[in-house]
């Protein structure tokens, strides 16, 4: 009989906790499993459609 453990992420328990906490819009994840904490905000650029990004982001 063979034994195996292996104690490494594997790509289930990653796409679990993103089932868990994600939804159509982000991902939130607790403090412990991740120690820092991000937001993303979009700055335009130059002569970007601010109106359309706006509205993009919000939809």
């Amino acid at each position: 009989m063979v034994w195996q453990n292996s104690w490494a992420y594997s790509t289930r328990t990653i796409w679990v906790k993103v089932m868990v906490h994600g939804d159509d819009k982000s991902l939130v994840l607790p403090p412990k499993v991740a120690a820092i904490q991000v937001i993303v905000v979009h700055v335009p650029y130059k002569d970007a459609e601010v109106k359309e990004i706006i509205n993009a982001q919000t939809e």
